[in-house]
């Protein structure tokens, strides 16, 4: 299976050089952190931020394949006065994707509730907030051509943490411009639950993956250093015929290794993908 790989990458020219560098073609732009000041930029300097990101992108043949929109621990939807205050800021992040040549947008479930909704018994009220919150941010969403992106969670006691309560939510707002994502660490989490399964069970709402491994905590490790079944997650994109982007989000500390070992650490994990892709490794 041949897919495009990816990565994250910030807002200096130097993580687009790094990406180019290691044989990516696709970078994950970040915008979960609400404090960061391209949040309180007003609409001209945001929209000159953000084409000069795009022109460090072009510069090193990267394509910003998706984006996270905001996330803040602990959620700050529990609070009623905070959650349209969170659409706002939702809203400008989507605003950033087509700007920067961005198709996909990446974010959580609402958690209204926080994440202990299955004991509290708000599993009706989690489930219609999120219908509510997610058709009208869709209609942003379909404004700006960009397609949004839920992500499972690796919470057991919240109600819409797995691939198939995921779905059913996509089901329900039916609309093509709001789809699935699929983290392979947060499957992780629930011990007994193959990943491959996950794969299917997602089928053709799946556009984004977020690889990396665990130990049945959301550590965010290489794969193949933890429990994940790389081999049931190949078949399982060979079954719905992915065609999108193999996109790692792990801790790689290159940070804090000597250069020599920080480079050595990046060929390897694009090896590591064409590995589990089942590509050739010259």
């Amino acid at each position: 299976m041949k897919l495009r790989l990816g990565n994250s990458c910030k807002q200096d020219e130097a993580s687009f050089a790094r990406l180019a560098k290691y044989g990516y073609d696709c970078g994950d732009f970040q915008m979960a952190d609400t404090d960061d000041e391209i949040y309180s930029l007003s609409d001209e300097e945001f929209k000159r931020r953000l084409e000069t990101i795009k022109g460090y992108a072009d510069k090193h043949g990267i394509v910003i394949h998706q984006m996270h929109g905001p996330w803040t621990w602990p959620p700050p939807e529990e609070k009623e006065e905070c959650r349209e205050k969170r659409f706002e800021e939702m809203a400008k992040s989507i605003s950033a994707a087509p700007i920067l040549g961005c198709k996909y947008w990446v974010v959580h479930p609402m958690m209204p509730y926080g994440t202990y909704d299955i004991h509290l018994d708000k599993i009706k009220e989690t489930w219609d907030f999120n219908v509510d919150y997610f058709t009208r941010l869709t209609e942003v969403a379909k404004k700006h051509d960009v397609t949004i992106c839920v992500e499972n969670m690796p919470m057991l006691n919240y109600s819409l943490a797995t691939p198939g309560k995921l779905v059913e939510l996509v089901e329900a707002i039916n609309d093509e411009h709001f789809q699935c994502c699929l983290d392979t660490g947060h499957v992780a989490v629930f011990n007994n639950y193959p990943v491959g399964d996950a794969v299917r069970t997602m089928g053709k709402h799946l556009k984004v993956v977020h690889v990396h491994d665990n130990h049945g905590g959301d550590s965010h490790e290489l794969p193949f250093l933890g429990n994940i079944d790389w081999e049931g997650f190949y078949k399982g994109l060979c079954d719905i015929g992915f065609d999108g982007v193999f996109n790692f989000e792990t801790n790689a500390p290159h940070w804090k290794l000597n250069p020599v070992s920080a480079d050595l650490m990046q060929k390897a994990l694009v090896l590591i993908a064409k590995q589990i892709l089942h590509e050739p490794i010259e």
